[in-house]
């Protein structure tokens, strides 16, 4: 062999692992630690056993929470688009119905505010126009010429053969 070009090799080399064993054994590294080993593999001791290596459950949950934080975002944003207001949200049945009933209330004293200023000789030719309309809705018209479609040629069927 080469001198110089190979690592040391520790032949009293120490693998310790998560639940506690310690195996010797020989290695170019002086001291190694693992997850897992035979004494506490499922495979061999025929016990099931929840490994999080690196906290990969908390990692998922973490990308998962950021993903409904986003998705929540994205709902708000188009909320706030179809409404036109920036941070609106959900409507209760009690705001609709007092929206609704203000609507209602505005038109109900718009419509009084026109009645009192009118004068009555305004209303009556107010009537007439009406009145020509419907007269001008019963009259019916004379129906448009329908456009004829070329009808194609008929095609004879070969006569089937009856069966003995």
């Amino acid at each position: 062999m080469k001198k110089g070009i190979h690592p040391v090799y520790y032949k009293d080399t120490v693998i310790k692992c998560a639940c506690g064993n310690e195996i010797v054994t020989g290695s170019v590294s002086k001291d190694l630690k693992t997850d897992i080993c035979s004494a506490c593999h499922p495979f061999y001791t025929g016990k099931q056993k929840l490994i999080d290596t690196a906290g990969r459950v908390d990692k998922f949950m973490a990308q998962k929470k950021v993903a409904e934080d986003r998705a929540e975002k994205v709902k708000q944003a188009a909320l706030e688009k179809k409404s036109g207001k920036k941070g609106e949200k959900y409507m209760t049945i009690d705001e609709i119905n007092a929206m609704k009933a203000k609507k209602t209330a505005k038109a109900k004293e718009k419509a009084k505010e026109a009645v009192q200023e009118e004068p009555v000789a305004e209303a009556v030719t107010k009537v007439e126009p009406k009145a020509e309309k419907k007269a001008k809705k019963t009259v019916k018209k004379a129906p448009a010429a329908k456009a004829v479609k070329a009808k194609k040629p008929a095609v004879k069927k070969p006569a089937k053969k009856a069966k003995k």
